[in-house]
């Protein structure tokens, strides 16, 4: 770039100069302004799926799902592991374990399968009905269900309208929900199913 509008040579120069800082600081600032409009959008952008369970639009924003997604995966997870019978209690548990992260799997496969043979032996069945909201905490990546349970041994109620409360410890994994525990919180103590295992083993066999 060369500008005459001066008689000296060095005046034009130094004007050459000016000009050149002038467009230089212009394209530093489209520059950062674009770099901050395009960190923007990949921040906000949103992702929509529709699994082929759910019957609506699940959203996830910054890598991360809509509440509402994470309260419905609580409410299938409650349906699999808290309503069971003899006939169903394996099958339910193993589809449970397909949502459990690996690192998680296990322990689970263990305590689920575990239970399952228990529940069988016993022929006890349990009915979990969901009392309150199913509450989220984004931050720890924990659902809390609360409810109360009914346990039967064929016709023989042994356990009626009993308090349950149970936290759901999860982790978003490449946008795939994983499960990292399923805890019993009813008496305020990480004990997984132990309590519930204690009483389908001391139910009378039949």
């Amino acid at each position: 770039m060369r500008l005459d509008l001066y008689m000296q040579k060095s005046s034009n120069l130094f004007a050459e100069n000016r000009l050149l800082k002038i467009c230089l600081i212009i394209i530093t600032v489209i520059t950062v302004y674009n770099t901050m409009m395009i960190s923007r959008a990949l921040r906000y952008t949103r992702t929509i799926v529709l699994p082929a369970n759910m019957d609506s639009k699940i959203e996830f924003i910054e890598g991360k799902p809509s509440d509402e997604y994470v309260i419905k995966m609580g409410r299938n997870l409650a349906n699999l592991g808290l309503t069971f019978s003899p006939a169903t209690a394996r099958l339910q548990f193993g589809d449970m374990l397909k949502y459990y992260a690996p690192a998680a799997y296990p322990e689970a496969y263990r305590m689920w399968y575990t239970l399952a043979s228990r529940v069988e032996d016993a022929k006890v069945s349990q009915v979990f009905y969901l009392q309150s909201p199913i509450k989220i905490n984004t931050a720890a990546s924990e659902i809390e269900i609360t409810g109360t349970k009914k346990q039967y041994t064929d016709d023989k109620m042994i356990k009626a309208d009993e308090f349950a409360k149970y936290v759901i410890k999860y982790q978003i994994n490449d946008g795939k929900f994983e499960v990292l525990s399923f805890l019993d919180k009813t008496l305020h103590k990480e004990k997984g199913y132990e309590e519930m295992k204690q009483e389908v083993e001391s139910a009378p066999k039949q």
